[in-house]
């Protein structure tokens, strides 16, 4: 438990660093300076209240921050959907985790929509959505989480305004399990959960409210 001194250094911390990342587009609209602005932010909030452990993963997590290339340094821009991670023929909406801590798996996950060009010209097609999941395992030691990649899965949730939610994703896995990295996590109030990557790249993410869920 929080002290009433972590507290107050902590809440300002923690909202200047949503006040700050939340006009960047998960980090698609950040010109250097912002993330140089941001990496002090997290490092701010860290140092007021560190995470003692890894723990605390679990549950249903919406990106809000990252400075990963592999994440926002694509090439495509940000006209629509999700910056660098749309195309000509998807545009993706969000992005996340679902995190099961009793079976230590993780789904990174990116949610698709047809882009604006073409939802206008195909009737009932605005509200498909479809999600890509890489799955991964984990494990922990102190802070740091270790990934291995288990494999692929493809999940349709809506197409031509139908639910699709019932139908069970299509996965891809293979013979081997291959490493994926690791993350530190700085800080977790279960709520939001700031780490830093095996690379020094940030990313932030948040809990989706209670009831939601990415399945």
């Amino acid at each position: 438990m929080w002290s009433l001194a972590t507290a107050a250094c902590v809440i300002p911390a923690r909202q200047a660093l949503l006040d700050a990342v939340l006009p960047l587009d998960r980090g698609f609209r950040a010109t250097s300076a912002d993330r140089e602005r941001v990496a002090g932010l997290i490092r701010v909030l860290a140092a007021e209240a560190p995470a003692a452990s890894a723990a605390n993963l679990g549950g249903e997590w919406e990106l809000v921050w990252s400075d990963a290339p592999d994440i926002v340094g694509s090439s495509f821009g940000t006209s629509t959907g999700v910056g660098g991670l749309s195309g000509p023929l998807a545009a993706a909406v969000r992005i996340g985790q679902s995190i099961d801590a009793d079976a230590l798996s993780i789904a990174n996950i990116i949610e698709y929509e047809p882009p604006a060009w073409l939802a206008s010209a195909v009737p009932g097609l605005a509200s498909d959505r479809l999600q890509q999941r890489v799955l991964l395992s984990y494990a922990t030691s102190g802070t740091r989480c270790s990934l291995t990649v288990r494999g692929a899965a493809f999940a349709p949730r809506t197409a031509l305004g139908i639910s699709l939610r019932a139908l069970p994703p299509l996965e891809l896995r293979g013979p081997l399990s291959l490493p994926f990295g690791s993350f530190e996590v700085l800080y977790n109030d279960g709520q939001l959960r700031a780490v830093r990557t095996q690379q020094g790249y940030f990313g932030v993410n948040r809990r989706l409210p209670d009831g939601a869920s990415w399945d």
